[in-house]
C-alpha cells in the first residue's frame, strides 16, 4: 500500500463501502510511513486521514485511530534518538512552517496537527479523549525542545477535563512545562490540582500533581513526599 492508496483506503472506510479494517495492508504502511525516510511527505497525508476518522460514526475506525495516534506521538522521541534533537537553543516553533532543518519542519507539522485537533470541537466522549490526550502528548514532547506559546495554555485548559485521558495528559505537558520554564505557578492551578489529587485512583497522575507543585515551589520536598504517602495508604488494597 502506498500513500494515495491509503488515503483512497480511508475514504472508503469512512464512506462504509468497507466495513473492516484490513490489518495487513494498513499497518505495514503506517509504520513504514511514520518512521522512514518518507516521514515528512507522508505525515500531512496521515494528519488528513486522522481528521476524517474524526468526523466519521463509524466505531469500528477507533482501534485504527487509536493505532495512528499512538504512532505519531512515537514521533519526538524517535527523532531524539536518531537524529540527536534537543532543546538547547530554545528556539521558536510554529505550525505547519516550512523551516529549512527538516527535523523542525517535521516538528512543526506536528504541532500544526496537535492544535488542529485541540481546535475541534469536544463531545467528552471517549473517541474525542484519545485524540484530545495524543494532541496533548505531542505538545508536552515538542516544548522539551523547543518554545511553543500555544502549550500552556492548552495544558491549563485540559488539565480541568473531566476525561482523565485528557487531563493526565495535560499533567504531563504541566511537569515538562515547569521543569523548563522558571514560571510561577498559575492562579487557581493548585486548588485544581489538589481536586484531581482527592480523585484520582492513578498513581502516575497522583505524583503528577505533586510534582508540578513541588517545582514550582507550592510544597516542599518533604510535604511532597508526605501527601504522596498519604495517597498511597488512602488507595492501599
Amino acid at each position: 500500500m502506498n500513500g494515495n492508496e491509503f488515503s483512497q483506503y480511508i475514504d472508503r472506510l469512512v464512506a462504509g463501502e468497507i466495513t473492516e479494517v484490513d490489518r495487513r495492508f494498513v499497518y505495514p504502511y503506517l509504520s513504514r510511513s511514520l518512521n522512514g525516510k518518507n516521514q515528512e511527505a507522508e505525515l500531512p497525508r496521515i494528519g488528513e486521514a486522522l481528521v476524517k476518522m474524526a468526523g466519521s460514526k463509524n466505531i469500528k475506525l477507533r482501534v485504527l485511530e487509536k493505532t495512528i495516534w499512538q504512532l505519531v506521538c512515537d514521533i519526538p522521541l524517535h527523532m531524539s534518538i536518531e537524529t540527536h534533537l534537543d532543546g538547547d537553543e530554545w528556539i521558536a516553533l510554529h505550525a505547519d512552517t516550512h523551516y529549512p532543518e527538516s527535523d523542525r519542519r517535521i516538528c512543526s507539522q506536528l504541532l500544526g496537527l496537535a492544535l488542529k485537533f485541540l481546535d475541534l470541537p469536544n463531545d467528552g466522549s471517549k473517541a474525542a479523549e484519545v485524540r484530545r490526550a495524543g494532541a496533548l502528548e505531542i505538545l508536552a514532547d515538542l516544548i522539551t525542545y523547543y518554545a511553543i506559546p500555544e502549550a500552556k495554555p492548552a495544558f491549563l485548559s485540559s488539565v480541568r477535563s473531566k476525561n482523565m485521558g485528557e487531563c493526565a495528559a495535560a499533567l504531563e505537558g504541566l511537569v515538562n512545562y515547569y521543569s523548563f520554564y522558571d514560571d510561577e505557578i498559575e492562579s487557581g492551578l493548585e486548588e485544581v490540582l489538589q481536586k484531581i489529587l482527592a480523585k484520582t485512583d492513578d498513581e502516575e497522575v497522583a505524583a503528577n500533581c505533586l510534582y508540578i507543585q513541588f517545582i514550582t515551589g507550592v510544597i516542599s520536598d518533604g510535604e511532597t513526599v508526605r501527601e504522596m504517602d498519604d495517597w498511597k495508604e488512602r488507595h492501599r488494597r
